[in-house]
């Protein structure tokens, strides 16, 4: 395993050497830099092309051309090498399946890869219970706190807690999907980790202190800046939901909900249940 790694490793660093310096360097500068052989070389320039990444020779020099896709898989694998990807709730998950955990993660990936439907016995926060349920699985989900299963569930996309599934099955039974979502589709106008609440055009008025910090922050894929003689005026497109909620009145006083109405409602009447929270505490009578 080991050895693969390396290679993986020597192959990204190959690609990244050529990205850089386009038609600079020869495939013996490359083999130089690299500490290889010009036929192992060769043979990581086959292993990025079998990949479908591009790469030209030119007068004895070499250029790449890479997507943005190409990019991010390269960059997100590299990191992954750096132990980034650690499963912090993965204590819990095995407690629940104990010696079948390295196998659920293994038959999961597999049903990702091949398409296939499986059966999980899972536990929600709403049933009482564990209950079976048919879901064709898409992927495993970095939430920074905790690990999450992303799969569709009646043909509807939902986020599993790993450590509330008691036990799993795969089927033989074809998902019988064809263009699979990704989780950057899944997550598109998605606070965090949570696929609820409505796609709606929301509009915040910050104070015009916060100017320099809001115009190098990228909340979202659909959201502009733009500096007004009120303040800074963010325009964004966003479910609302519980987690942007919360988010938004952690601001306090320095944003104002300018549109949607609906959210204008919300803001309010939560400020009102707190207040009214921290009213009832105060006026209790001293035991």
């Amino acid at each position: 395993m080991s050895k693969r790694i390396d290679d993986i490793q020597r192959q990204i660093e190959l690609i990244a050497l050529i990205e850089s310096r386009p038609d600079h360097y020869s495939e013996e500068d490359l083999a130089e830099h690299l500490c290889v052989s010009l036929s192992m070389l060769r043979r990581d320039m086959k292993a990025l092309r079998d990949l479908g990444i591009t790469i030209r020779s030119r007068k004895r020099t070499c250029n790449a051309e890479l997507s943005n896709d190409d990019l991010n898989f390269l960059v997100t694998t590299y990191f992954a090498f750096g132990n980034q990807e650690r499963i912090k709730n993965l204590p819990a998950v095995r407690r629940k399946m104990k010696q079948q955990t390295l196998l659920f993660f293994i038959r999961t990936m597999k049903a990702i890869e091949s398409k296939k439907m499986m059966e999980i016995d899972y536990k929600s926060k709403t049933q009482p219970g564990a209950h079976w349920r048919t879901i064709a699985p898409l992927a495993f989900y970095n939430a920074g706190k905790a690990h999450y299963l992303i799969a569709l569930h009646g043909n509807i996309p939902k986020i599993f807690t790993l450590e509330r599934i008691r036990a799993f099955r795969t089927l033989n039974e074809s998902s019988g999907l064809k263009n699979v979502p990704s989780v950057s589709e899944l997550f598109r106008y998605s606070w965090g980790s949570f696929t609820g609440g409505n796609v709606t055009v929301v509009k915040l008025l910050f104070q015009e202190s916060f100017e320099e910090y809001i115009t190098d922050k990228h909340w979202i894929d659909e959201q502009s800046v733009q500096k007004t003689e009120d303040g800074i005026l963010v325009t964004m497109k966003v479910r609302l939901s519980n987690e942007f909620i919360a988010w938004l009145m952690g601001w306090g006083s320095a944003v104002r909900v300018l549109e949607p109405p609906e959210l204008i409602d919300q803001v309010i009447k939560k400020t009102a249940e707190i207040q009214e929270l921290y009213k009832s505490q105060r006026h209790r009578p001293e035991e």
